[in-house]
């Protein structure tokens, strides 16, 4: 176990993308390895989030994402718990359906965020 997992974006994202995955509930109880296996959604294929992130840290329920993420969305979409720390501007419905944790994003966030919240702190 870790004190925080870190994603660092490895180069520029060049289109939409959807990462529900990245959020506490989902990295909390999952290695270094499983992590760099969740799915992120390409249009109608799926790519590993290890192809687009170097994953450092496992099992915590702190993540931090580093980088612009500002093309990817839905990143801690459904959050219950744990802190998520964006740093960069991020995509489309951040925190979307939250019912608990803390979303905190240091750059802009693009439309839709928080969107049908009922519980948790978008910051």
């Amino acid at each position: 176990m870790s004190d925080l997992v870190t994603l660092r974006v490895r180069a520029s994202i060049e289109r939409r993308l959807e990462a529900e995955c990245i959020s506490p509930d989902r990295l909390a109880t999952a290695s270094t390895v499983e992590i760099a296996r969740l799915p992120i959604w390409d249009g109608p294929r799926q790519i590993p989030l290890g192809d687009l992130f170097d994953v450092y840290g496992e099992r915590s329920v702190r993540v931090r994402v580093d980088g612009d993420v500002s093309r990817v969305d839905a990143i801690g979409a459904g959050m219950t718990t744990g802190e998520l720390i964006v740093d960069g501007p991020v995509g489309r419905y951040a925190g979307t359906r939250m019912r608990g944790g803390a979303l905190r994003i240091t750059g802009t966030a693009d439309y839709g965020a928080g969107l049908e919240m009922a519980g948790g702190l978008l910051d």
